[in-house]
């Protein structure tokens, strides 16, 4: 009986993990600094399925009136700074719960607040609002570390 037990445990347990889940335990302090939009994507989904695709790069290395920076400095106290070209910056606040974060931008900002990071290393960000489900818009941003 006993071994039956360990048995349904162990099946249990492995039950419970999903091959291919993508859920990123994201740590505040990996955030910290100003990161760079590099490449941004935005895809239309009608019925669920892909419509239309659109992407553009930025260069940041050379970063001038042509080619105007947009980015995010996140700070160690869970607040930051979006940053848009004639925009002095809008601050926001942050938390994050897994690989969700969820920004608030304070009053009447029209900017998305709940982001999934797909992707976060020393050098880049990846993160993906919207839905790709019904009728939907997804926006895939990249981000790389100044």
């Amino acid at each position: 009986m006993r071994n039956l037990l360990i048995l349904l445990c162990i099946i249990l347990g492995l039950s419970a993990c999903t091959k291919g889940s993508v859920n990123l335990a994201v740590a505040p302090d990996a955030l910290l600094g100003k990161w760079l939009l590099q490449t941004s994507t935005t895809k239309s989904y009608t019925n669920g399925v892909l419509t239309d695709s659109t992407s553009f790069t930025n260069n940041t290395t050379n970063v001038g009136f042509g080619n105007p920076v947009m980015a995010i400095n996140f700070n160690d106290n869970l607040n930051g700074t979006y940053l848009q070209p004639g925009l002095n910056g809008i601050p926001f606040t942050y938390l994050i719960s897994g690989n969700q974060m969820t920004y608030n931008y304070g009053s009447n900002v029209d900017l998305p607040t709940l982001f999934t990071i797909k992707l976060l290393t020393k050098t880049q960000l990846e993160l993906i609002d919207g839905t790709a489900s019904a009728n939907g818009i997804l926006h895939d941003n990249i981000y790389i570390k100044e």
